[in-house]
């Protein structure tokens, strides 16, 4: 262990660890077993059932037609420090579906129903439930007639909260000549005159064959868990409810472990399980943070920050931009129209003051601009530059600062048209930011334009030395990936897969990236390498690592010699998938590059969606927290709760800011590079304080940060299109075919060239 690395121990709050099972003595709270334990897989059902059938739920209201329960959750875990069983059981919230009484209803029309509608709908109800697993049924032949008129129905439009109306709508019966109505239908049907035909229609089915239903004929099975995307005011209410500091939640782990009364329950006694009333304690370290560099002209040119961040006060960046031709247009109603260019020079010159170099003219007049002709005035600014530019050597436009509009809805217009259709690199800037702006925003946007105008902030002191065991002694190429897959619900839209790449050995801080769309809901990455035959040139090698390999010797004027490979979004269950698929990929890229280019790989999951946390041992001891409660960033833990036999830890390397920090798990599955643990761990560590758009570590290795922005960026490109392929193609997967996946816009080579999507 290096010298300056600190050793401290720590609860790990996710589990009123250990267990009992009969035939054995007690497992200490430390997890660790006094006698020897059974095979832990010949109890794991029983858990999955005590943990079903314990649950304790707290509502809280979310006001927007969902509300949040508290429960908790266990998985069944092994540990590494000997033949031990772990029950890892933490609380969790989750949105619900509240049944449908009046004041939900309420909500949905909002507040426009009335209790006797509400009394009426109760009344009236035929008894269609509607679950997580289907309908409810206590009219069967009602229930599969409504889904076979569904398909055919012709909605009127859609109300303000997005839902379908049919007070009038019609359909063709099965005889393809009959055309009714809805209403007319259930009263010819099954003698049921609609009351309220002007409500809006239930949705089930899918989005490629929907089937709509008359709400008051519906009832909601009350306690479902509400799977589909929250709006941002739901986002809100939700944090606000569940965000706890690290005392308060290890508090509801508790309470909720000892309302549950595990020991207590029929089966647990039964097979003689037992759980221990403490947390469990593990040893960790405290890794160092890395010195960071700026540009020597500032009056601070190294810092080392504390507690996981910096500031930008007395710096300048290490590789400050040039901007010369730039202009700003807002499409905001609130923004007075002399605002925008008092904002731009507020912004120009805490650019200058970070060390960028950046023309205080616009090439083209600020202007102000309809929200409702947003594409045709970015076309517009776009021509008069083109013609303004014309004969300048080749100049373009560098930068376009978009004050965006008031109402919400039109960012992934923006970024769509910039960056896939304009080749414009954008700054989008909120109305109320633009019209008070503080040095902490301004500053904060500034490091946004550098890097998107191809300069870098900060980069490791250690990089520049060469001193980073692994990476600066060869050329290293470090890799971020991810893939992101629609919204529940939405069964015709693609996944969007990401890679991102370092551009700038030794530095490691620039990366280009490159998207690609693939099969919904396909995790693994399937534009990593392909071929092609093509008449005229033969079998063609593409795919984004070839691509990125080649751009990086571009870049440098090397070959890499060793990869670094940052996965992001895998669960345990995938990992032979990637192996198998995503690493051959990697090799068969190098190969088509070089006959015998065989760089080193080492591959690294990262995983965010588990249920470990950890606490401080000891709250009263300072130097084991920060300031909001939280273990201290660079905390590592790589013993008795990770994998008895595999190369993984996790590594807390964010400062909290609000509620209990989640710690990133790192899983290695391939190291041809044969890093220690230490070596990755440090490595690891020092790359999230090198993260372009804040002077804060962040809790994600920033490759894989990267590639999860670019993939969400992507998904903008192709928001709200639909089309007939895709739905047919929906309908042909149901059959059983293959979804038909459509390419995504190509996005224009300058703005690839850049870090557009930070």
């Amino acid at each position: 262990m290096p010298e300056n690395m600190a050793e401290v121990e720590i609860n790990r709050g996710v589990r009123p660890a250990g267990l009992q099972v009969e035939g054995s003595s007690r497992v200490r709270a430390d997890g660790a077993p006094i006698q020897e334990s059974p095979d832990p897989f010949q109890i794991l059902e029983t858990i999955k059932k005590l943990e079903q059938n314990k649950e304790s739920s707290i509502g809280a209201n979310l006001k927007c037609t969902v509300h949040t329960v508290m429960g908790t959750i266990g998985v069944h875990e092994v540990g590494n420090c000997g033949t031990r069983n772990i029950l890892n059981s933490r609380a969790y919230q989750e949105a619900q579906v509240p049944r449908s009484d009046t004041s939900f209803l309420e909500e949905v029309l909002g507040g426009s129903s009335s209790n006797r509608v509400g009394e009426d709908l109760n009344q009236e109800n035929i008894g269609l439930g509607w679950g997580e697993d289907g309908p409810g049924q206590k009219d069967n032949e009602l229930a599969q007639d409504v889904q076979r008129v569904g398909t055919g129905l012709i909605s009127d439009g859609v109300d303000g909260n997005g839902l379908n109306v049919f007070s009038f709508s019609r359909f063709l019966l099965d005889d393809k000549i009959t055309e009714i109505s809805v209403p007319q239908y259930f009263r010819d049907r099954y003698k049921v005159s609609l009351r309220y035909s002007s409500l809006p229609a239930l949705q089930t089915g899918s989005d490629a064959r929907p089937v709509y239903l008359p709400m008051e004929l519906c009832s909601i099975v009350e306690g479902q868990r509400y799977s589909r995307r929250l709006n941002e005011k739901q986002v809100t209410n939700l944090l606000n409810a569940t965000c706890k500091r690290p005392k308060e939640r290890e508090e509801d782990i508790m309470r909720v472990k000892t309302t549950c009364n595990f020991n207590e329950n029929e089966l647990s006694t039964e097979f003689g399980i037992g759980v221990g009333n403490e947390l469990t304690l593990v040893g960790a370290r405290i890794l160092p943070p890395p010195l960071l560099k700026y540009h020597d002209t500032g009056l601070e040119k190294m810092v080392a920050p504390q507690f996981g961040h910096w500031n930008m006060m007395n710096k300048k960046m290490v590789n400050g931009a040039t901007v010369d031709c730039w202009t700003c247009v807002s499409f905001s109603n609130q923004v007075h129209r002399e605002l925008p260019s008092e904002f731009c020079r507020q912004l120009i010159e805490m650019c200058r003051s970070k060390g960028m170099v950046f023309n205080q003219n616009p090439i083209v007049p600020i202007r102000s601009a309809n929200p409702s002709q947003i594409e045709r005035t970015l076309n517009q600014i776009y021509q008069q530059c083109v013609e303004k530019l014309a004969h300048q050597n080749g100049k373009e436009l560098q930068l376009l600062i978009i004050i965006l509009p008031d109402i919400r809805g039109s960012y992934g217009t923006i970024k769509r048209v910039c960056e896939t259709e304009l080749g414009i690199v954008s700054q989008c800037c909120q109305p109320r930011q633009a019209m008070k702006p503080n040095k902490q925003y301004l500053e904060n946007v500034a490091l946004k334009i550098n890097v998107k105008a191809g300069g870098r902030n900060t980069v490791l002191n250690d990089a520049i030395s060469r001193r980073i065991p692994l990476v600066t002694d060869v050329p290293t190429i470090i890799f971020g990936a991810d893939v992101t897959h629609p919204s529940p619900g939405e069964d015709s839209a693609p996944s969007i897969a990401a890679v991102v790449a370092s551009m700038d050995w030794p530095e490691v801080t620039k990366y280009r990236g490159l998207v690609s769309a693939q099969a919904h809901r396909e995790e693994i990455i399937q534009d990593l390498y392909r071929t092609h035959v093509d008449p005229q040139k033969g079998l063609v090698h593409q795919g984004m690592i070839r691509e990125l390999l080649i751009e990086f010797r571009r870049a440098t004027g090397y070959k890499p010699g060793r990869i670094i490979f940052y996965r992001d979004g895998v669960s345990e269950g995938q990992f032979h998938q990637v192996l198998l698929h995503e690493i051959d990929a990697i090799r068969k890229a190098c190969a088509s590059l070089e006959n015998g280019y065989q760089p080193r790989i080492t591959f690294v999951v990262v995983q965010k969606r588990h249920h470990t946390r950890f606490f401080p041992a000891d709250y009263s001891r300072q130097d084991q927290m920060d300031r909001s409660g939280n273990i201290l960033p660079g905390t590592v833990v790589d013993t008795k709760i990770c994998h008895p036999t595999e190369f993984d830890f996790y590594l807390n390397s964010h400062a909290g800011i609000k509620g209990t920090s989640r710690p990133s798990h790192y899983h290695v599955l391939y190291d041809e590079n044969e890093f220690t643990a230490d070596q990755l761990q440090i490595l690891t560590n020092s790359l999230c304080y090198t993260y372009a758009r804040c002077t804060r570590a962040v809790s994600v290795v920033p490759p894989a940060y990267y590639a999860h922005l670019a993939a969400y960026r992507a998904r903008y490109y192709i928001e709200g299109e639909t089309s007939d392929v895709a739905s047919s193609s929906s309908r042909d997967a149901a059959a059983g075919t293959t979804l038909e996946v459509r390419a995504l816009p190509t996005i224009k080579g300058n703005v690839k060239n850049v870090m557009f999507y930070c």
